[in-house]
């Protein structure tokens, strides 16, 4: 099984899927997540099962790999810019502002990737995103929008929805 994870930071998904997917690629829209998502592999002896890459769904050359996945599974940058100011002070001063917003209104990469994902997904692949609070219907569309028809959203433990 083949996966990506289209993601700035969230590598615990990863290392749960590494264990049984054949082959992984870790992509992630900021640099210094990459630093950490290998230093996080390293800890847990999965270096040689990942391959780890900085891109943005953004940029020009985010397909030119030419790989198809299993599953995609992403926590994007889903605060708004709007709203980033009023993040927690230590949120504001220890992670990048771009493994957090998009700096647009907080759907650019949820509208990004799944515009690609049928390109890059085998027949049958799932694709996987973190949601921020209240995003679930929005995303929901953007991805009927995209023609993926079974849509299911999980809660997290505080009830809040969190996965789609």
């Amino acid at each position: 099984m083949r996966f990506r994870n289209l993601t700035n930071f969230k590598l615990l998904i990863t290392n749960v899927f590494i264990y049984w997917c054949q082959g992984t690629s870790a992509i992630f829209a900021c640099e210094i997540k990459v630093a950490i998502a290998r230093e996080n592999a390293a800890k847990h002896s999965v270096t040689q099962r990942i391959q780890f890459s900085h891109h943005s769904v953004h940029d020009g050359d985010f397909l030119q790999e030419n790989h198809k996945f299993d599953i995609i599974v992403s926590n994007p940058p889903y605060i708004s810019a709007e709203d980033y100011p009023e993040l927690q002070e230590e949120i504001l001063k220890y992670e990048p502002k771009q493994a957090l917003s998009d700096d647009k209104d907080g759907y650019s990469f949820y509208e990004g990737i799944t515009g690609l994902a049928h390109d890059i997904l085998y027949p049958g692949g799932i694709l996987f995103y973190e949601l921020g609070i209240g995003q679930a219907d929005k995303v929901g569309k953007i991805m009927k929008g995209n023609n993926f028809t079974t849509i299911s959203i999980q809660n997290d433990y505080l009830g809040v929805q969190r996965v789609i």
